[in-house]
């Protein structure tokens, strides 16, 4: 009975049940509401209020929570009232939704918790258009979708306060998740086969490396949208989290090649045990985090590591000359191990304290800032002015198709395109697939369940269960999802006669809406990402070249995690990410506009670039002597040259003929005497070359691609 009751509250502490319940009481509180007074006629805006409402939350402390749902709910009431008012005029409708799609589109250029809003501001638009010809009056929908607004953030509010942290802790958790499935594909580097497909590694490694920068990111916004007090742990664990990060993708040496010279012996495969550990324990990390538990490290990761260490003494009193520089570089990973392990052995226990001012705050602004966020993506180039035009084109068309052909139910034209239609094509195809899917799952389903349960009170217990359901799988199973909003919206409808009337209509209008969106993807503004791919790899290069330069300075000054540093870092992960979202998404666009297999193999070696420059960061300390500092400080510049050159072939438009005369290799560069080096200063030397190796590698890749380009079909 114990252990049901403990994996009871542990289940409490997961995240998606925590949200469950939460709209579980919302849900219930309008239904209840509709049952006790026998009011059906406002039960359904209600709960499209609820639902409004709880799309467009996002996280934050209470002040910033409060002034979200006060502007949301103002967002919300100018939506629904201006439907109203403007409904019967057909004209001056089409031109306000034209404009008014387009203004809360591009608020999305102030941050996620604003694109929320205005995302949930167009919903309330179009679940307003569904009862408009029937309202009693002006102000009974405004009325009713703002009220199930305001029960749910009070709802919301009262949860939050019971624990303020649980959604910072649950980021934190997502953190250490994302973390342990990034090592565990570093882990497959370490097994000694010959067959091993490091190409595709590095690829799922930078797939893995996107849903860390994620959730870093998750967590840092978090932090900022809480006043400092009550997290210092918390935050001093997101610090470690990012030292972590930059140790795990860090490359010391090409891994399959030292799995290849140590075939035989057992160390990579104690070097594999090790990470495949420490990948277990960033799982436990996470489940404590989120349970408000202090982690205990175990002995068993101490003993994996110091059996390591004997593996290593053991090669090194028996190792061959040719082995000597392969060893050197065991010994560098190992250390990097080593100190991965003492960060998780202290992760409840941090030995520095980090105050709040070192986060920067990319989304703290005024209304003049505001303005200039707004105003700077009003830009062809810019992917949120493309989909806000798309989209407003969209949804007037769906509103003019509806006015044509007189359709009764024809506003769900109007929700699926809201739903489906994504920055890109895509994204956009998923949801397609994912919506039209749904929907004809939740009708097949939903008419049965009519049927089987005719009561009302077993009906309203439906639409509660449907409701929980859609808001459990909605980030995570959109399919699934679909189908239980499917359910929901049969079983309300239902409430006031209208039940089997709308199957047909809802089928309908999912395909033409569905259709709308593809099709202004696909013809307006297109953002086909093999058009981008070029600058989106050379600001990929830039990115890696700012970190590489504060790494730089570092071996100067001394090792220091400074805001500078730090940001440079994030910035150079996250254009790693950008473009293997790219990748994925390009995969998903139709084949003529696919591009080549070398595009992907500019994806693997932008990955690697950042992990060489990410070996320099975990190893980063002040170099005492002042030649040696002098001798990397000119390969560097050097290096620094030919990245600058890189992202000048990448940007240009120039035949690659005239740029096969310059020369990239660096090696009369190298220090002749970097053997009688101390460790500290050979490692700098080898990732030097190694990042030297790399940018060779891009600038023949690219020339082989500008030649291939240019053959004659």
């Amino acid at each position: 009975m114990a252990k049901l009751i403990t994996a009871s509250l542990k289940h409490l502490k997961d995240k998606r049940v925590n949200n469950a319940l939460l709209n579980a009481v919302a849900l219930s509180g309008a239904v209840l509401w509709s049952w006790f007074f026998h009011d059906d006629s406002i039960s359904i805006p209600i709960l499209l209020g609820i639902i409004a409402a709880a799309l467009s939350e996002s996280d934050g402390g209470f002040l910033q929570r409060l002034k979200s749902q006060t502007f949301t709910l103002l967002c919300f009431t100018f939506a629904s009232l201006s439907v109203e008012l403007l409904f019967h005029m057909k004209w001056a409708f089409i031109v306000c939704l034209l404009i008014s799609t387009f203004g809360l589109t591009m608020l999305g250029a102030l941050g996620d918790r604003y694109a929320n809003i205005a995302f949930g501001s167009l919903m309330i638009a179009i679940y307003t258009m569904l009862g408009a010809s029937d309202s009693a009056s002006l102000w009974s929908q405004p009325t009713a979708m703002t009220g199930g607004a305001i029960w749910y953030f009070i709802v919301s509010m009262i949860w939050h306060l019971f624990s303020p942290l649980r959604s910072v802790k649950h980021s934190l958790a997502e953190v250490f998740v994302n973390l342990s499935k990034y090592l565990s594909i570093k882990s497959s580097l370490f097994f000694p086969s010959a067959d091993t497909n490091v190409e595709h590694l590095i690829v799922l490694e930078s797939k893995r490396n996107t849903e860390i920068v994620s959730s870093l990111n998750d967590c840092k916004r978090g932090f900022l949208s809480r006043s400092k007090r009550g997290y210092n742990t918390l935050f001093s664990i997101y610090f470690i989290a990012q030292d972590i990060h930059e140790r795990i993708s860090s490359s010391h040496y090409k891994y399959h090649e030292l799995a290849k010279e140590f075939v035989h012996h057992d160390v990579m495969f104690r070097f594999k045990y090790l990470v495949d550990a420490q990948a277990k324990a960033c799982l436990d990390i996470a489940e404590s985090i989120k349970c408000g538990k202090q982690y205990v490290h175990g002995q068993r990761f101490r003993n994996a590591l110091l059996e390591l260490k004997a593996s290593l003494d053991d090669l090194q009193n028996n190792h061959t000359k040719s082995r000597t520089a392969a060893l050197k570089h065991l010994h560098f990973l190992f250390r990097n191990l080593a100190s991965i392990e003492k960060q998780l052995s202290n992760i409840h226990s941090p030995t520095k304290q980090i105050e709040r001012p070192l986060l920067a705050d990319d989304q703290a602004f005024g209304l003049k800032e505001a303005t200039k966020k707004v105003t700077t993506h009003i830009t062809k180039g810019s992917a949120l002015f493309r989909h806000a035009v798309r989209l407003s084109v969209a949804l007037t068309a769906g509103f003019s198709i509806i006015q044509i052909s007189d359709m009764q139910q024809g506003y769900w034209i109007l929700l699926t395109t809201l739903f489906v239609c994504q920055p890109n094509y895509g994204a956009t195809r998923k949801k397609l697939v994912s919506r039209i899917t749904g929907t004809f799952v939740g009708i097949l389903t939903g008419v049965p369940l009519l049927i089987l349960f005719p009561s009302p009170e077993s009906q309203l217990a439906i639409v509660v269960v449907s409701g929980i359901a859609f808001f459990a799988f909605r980030q995570t199973q959109y399919g699934i999802a679909t189908c239980f909003i499917t359910i929901l919206v049969l079983f309300c409808f239902h409430q006031s006669g209208q039940g089997f009337d709308i199957i047909l209509p809802r089928v309908t209008d999912t395909l033409i809406g569905s259709f709308l969106a593809v099709l202004v993807v696909t013809f307006i503004l297109p953002d086909w990402q093999s058009k981008n791919l070029n600058t989106l790899i050379a600001d990929a290069i830039n990115a890696n070249q700012m970190y590489l330069v504060q790494i730089i300075k570092q071996y100067r000054t001394g090792r220091v995690d400074s805001l500078s540093y730090r940001v440079t870092r994030r910035k150079a992960h996250e254009m790693d990410a950008a473009l293997s979202i790219a990748m994925s998404n390009m995969a998903l666009e139709p084949a003529k506009h696919r591009s080549d297999e070398a595009n992907y193999q500019f994806l693997v070696l932008n990955h690697l670039l950042l992990s060489y420059i990410s070996t320099l960061g975990a190893h980063r300390k002040k170099i005492e002597h002042k030649s040696t500092t002098l001798e990397i400080d000119e390969i560097s510049e050097c290096i620094f040259q030919q990245i600058s050159q890189l992202q000048t072939l990448f940007r240009s438009k120039k035949d690659s003929i005239e740029i096969r005369t310059k020369s990239i290799v660096l090696n009369e560069l190298w220090p002749n005497n970097s053997e009688r080096e101390d460790d500290n200063v050979r490692i700098i030397y080898y990732q030097l070359s190694l990042i030297n190796q790399t940018l060779v590698e891009f600038y023949d890749l690219f020339v082989k691609k500008s030649d291939s380009d240019r053959q004659p079909i």
